[in-house]
């Protein structure tokens, strides 16, 4: 027989939560309703018939003799069953039908609790942070006024991360640029590639006050 009625069985296997009308392997399918199925021996198929007909009002039947949660029932249908065919596609939505999903719309916790006026101002206001949060942000390194951090970075030669932690004061460095044996260098970098040196073996050497032109020792 090609149509069946079916239940979803609560754990304790006396009650049912949810009754549906399908064909095939409808009854273990996930989608199209608003519960997921249960493993498969809490699935009872109940009715089986060739009339389409037949099974939803079966399922109507069975529908009200359980009742619905929203009308003080058990289960967790959100409609009255017996008027959804298998497939909606191409298929106009009757009055009833679309009454049925505004219900059902206006009794869904999210359209209930996330778009209520006052969620809607907070979200407002939480938009309006984002978008302060990519504005440039000023700096002035060794005296000089600069509109952006980046620009900072372009015109000492320093990388992003250095102006960022210089700005916000994350290291014990105060200045960035350095001069070296009466050379002017930008950073500590250019003069670490200026001596042939790795940038940490530069900084290990100006801070024990070791000569940089002094031959590498193994």
């Amino acid at each position: 027989m090609k149509y069946y009625v079916y239940l979803y069985m609560r754990a304790d296997m006396y009650s049912p939560y949810y009754v549906g009308k399908g064909s095939g392997s409808r009854a273990t399918q996930k989608g199209g309703r608003n519960c997921n199925p249960p493993p498969a021996h809490r699935i009872r198929k109940v009715f089986h018939t060739d009339s389409e007909e037949e099974a939803l009002l079966v399922e109507a039947t069975l529908i009200r003799f359980y009742g619905r949660k929203c009308e003080g029932g058990i289960l967790h249908n959100i409609s009255e069953g017996g008027n959804q065919p298998p497939n909606m596609k191409g298929i106009p939505k009757t009055e009833k039908h679309k009454k049925l999903m505004a219900e059902a719309s206006r009794r869904n916790n999210t359209a209930k609790h996330m778009h209520t006026p006052e969620a809607r101002r907070r979200r407002a206001i939480a938009a309006i942070g984002n978008h302060n949060r990519r504005a440039p942000v000023p700096c002035v390194i060794e005296g000089i006024s600069y509109p952006s951090q980046a620009a900072a970075a372009e015109a000492t030669g320093a990388s992003r991360t250095s102006i960022w932690q210089w700005h916000n004061k994350l290291h014990k460095r105060t200045d960035i640029s350095i001069t070296y044996g009466g050379v002017f260098y930008k950073n500590k970098t250019i003069l670490a590639k200026a001596y042939g040196l790795h940038p940490d073996t530069c900084r290990y050497r100006l801070k024990n006050n070791i000569p940089l032109d002094k031959p590498l020792t193994r």
